[in-house]
């Protein structure tokens, strides 16, 4: 593997992590990053493309971890979805 920096979730040093973490929880935006809600997968593009770290996706579960974030996270919302069409048509299937 010539040209790849190996790098476990405790190379990363502490400035690196909290400029990371802050990327993560401002959240995805469609425009920029081509997905409304993040993945491992795109925490790794992330640090590979804006912070020049290249490690495994273990490693990044690894980091995401030790930095306090979960993968569990809310359903995304749709970027074009009409909340009031939503509450309107939870009204049609309100069985009470």
């Amino acid at each position: 593997m010539i040209g790849r920096v190996r790098v476990d979730s405790h190379g990363v040093d502490a400035v690196t992590s909290a400029r990371f973490k802050e990327r993560i929880v401002a959240g995805a935006e469609l425009e920029r990053d081509g997905v409304v809600a993040f993945r491992a997968v795109d925490a790794q593009r992330i640090l590979k493309e804006e912070f020049a770290i290249d490690c495994s996706l273990s490693s990044t579960y690894r980091l995401l971890h030790r930095i306090k974030l979960s993968w569990l996270a809310p359903r995304p919302r749709h970027p074009q979805a009409d909340a009031t069409a939503q509450a309107a048509f939870s009204q049609l299937l309100d069985c009470n």
